[in-house]
């Protein structure tokens, strides 16, 4: 039996749909010890793996504790950053000489780079947050804040 596709939708929603080892788009879900092993169709034995990913290590025994390992650390890096999302802010209260004060309400448009990302990636990830913004607040000021992982 495979996947439901509860699962796969759950293993990709939570991976934001991008590869638990590269972060490349369009994934697979992919079970970590293979069905004829005894692995079951569970969220605890799924990973997102692209494409290039599964060929190089899906099929290696000694690689499975890895993948999980770098599925664990995806997810948590996936979850941090949805926390912080779009969201309005509030004026800053003026410090003494009103460099922090802030005189309309704005938009926060907020996206941690990561080290591993490619400039195109991340240009077309602040494309999508920009058009959201503009969707969900039309015309609304905005503030983009990045975090550059090195």
């Amino acid at each position: 039996m495979a996947f439901s596709e509860k699962v796969k939708n759950e293993v990709k929603k939570k991976a934001f749909f991008r590869c638990a080892v590269c972060q490349q788009a369009f994934v697979e879900v992919h079970h970590i010890i293979p069905q004829e092993e005894g692995g079951e169709d569970t969220m605890d034995n799924a990973a997102p793996l692209c494409a290039s990913c599964h060929d190089l290590y899906g099929g290696n025994p000694s690689k499975r504790k890895q993948i999980r390992q770098m599925r664990d650390d995806w997810y948590e890096r996936v979850a941090a950053m949805q926390k912080v999302s779009m969201e309005e802010f509030r004026p800053i209260v003026a410090d003494k000489n009103g460099v922090n004060a802030l005189k309309d309400k704005k938009v926060a448009i907020y996206h941690v780079v990561l080290a591993e990302e490619s400039f195109a990636s991340a240009a077309r990830m602040l494309v999508r947050l920009i058009a959201q913004a503009q969707e969900n607040m039309p015309n609304q000021p905005r503030a983009l804040y990045l975090d550059v992982e090195a």
